[in-house]
């Protein structure tokens, strides 16, 4: 997310909209090459993503050390996405759109079951003649494309790039993910539940600030509910923790 952040809106000031499918790209290529790492190479998901992250953080502090802004509403399309359509903000209909393509591709397509089956089990996925490589990758490509429309919409409503972006968001996705019931070891979740646990989180952070929880005692609290949420779902049965 963040160096698609800061591509973004250094791309947007030299090209203009053509920022948005060039950065779109760019999430694409990232997710494949994390999914060949995971394929390819043998090396665990949760490592290749944090490496390729770490990688591409450094690239974006390279790129722009500083948050960049945005060229203003030169292009239309800062005001296009912070804009509304009869009263409802465009960023929620952005979003919602978002979910009905991850809901429909992982519910309604042979390649979205292919992915349940392959995180339920592999071999039987395998021996079933399913595409483990090709499944595989494709889930990191549809990955790559949620960070990078998210950081990409982010930048546009914070009218900029910021090269330290996604450190805010990491703990907040893996927490909204694990606590909508989505097992880390494969096989269940879905969109609708990662919508749940960003709705829990959501009222739960409102609570805490309403009550006046430390910012900082937040994230320890964060951390406890993720460890928690990942004890509850965990398949001990598996012996790889991350696919």
């Amino acid at each position: 997310m963040s160096f698609t952040s800061v591509l973004f809106v250094v791309l947007l000031q030299l090209i203009g909209v053509w920022a948005f499918p060039i950065c779109i790209l760019v999430a694409l290529a990232v997710g494949y090459v994390n999914g060949a790492i995971l394929t390819r190479i043998k090396i665990p998901s949760f490592i290749a993503t944090l490496g390729t992250g770490g990688i591409l953080t450094s690239l974006a502090l390279l790129v722009s050390p500083l948050p960049v802004v945005a060229p203003g509403s030169k292009y239309g399309l800062l005001d296009l996405v912070n804009g509304n359509l009869l009263g409802i903000p465009n960023l929620l209909l952005l979003a919602l759109a978002a979910f009905v393509l991850f809901y429909v591709t992982l519910r309604f397509t042979k390649i979205g079951r292919n992915i349940y089956y392959v995180g339920s089990n592999i071999k039987m996925s395998w021996m079933s003649g399913i595409d483990i490589v090709g499944t595989r990758n494709f889930a990191f490509v549809l990955s790559g494309f949620g960070a990078g429309l998210a950081a990409i919409m982010l930048s546009c409503n914070q009218f900029g790039g910021d090269p330290t972006l996604g450190n805010v968001y990491i703990l907040q996705s893996i927490a909204a993910v694990v606590v909508g019931g989505t097992a880390l070891t494969g096989g269940t979740g879905g969109a609708v539940n990662t919508i749940i646990g960003a709705l829990i989180l959501a009222v739960m952070e409102n609570g805490m600030n309403v009550v006046g929880v430390d910012a900082y005692f937040q994230q320890s609290i964060l951390g406890l509910v993720i460890i928690i949420s990942v004890a509850l779902t965990f398949d001990r049965t598996k012996t790889a923790m991350i696919k």
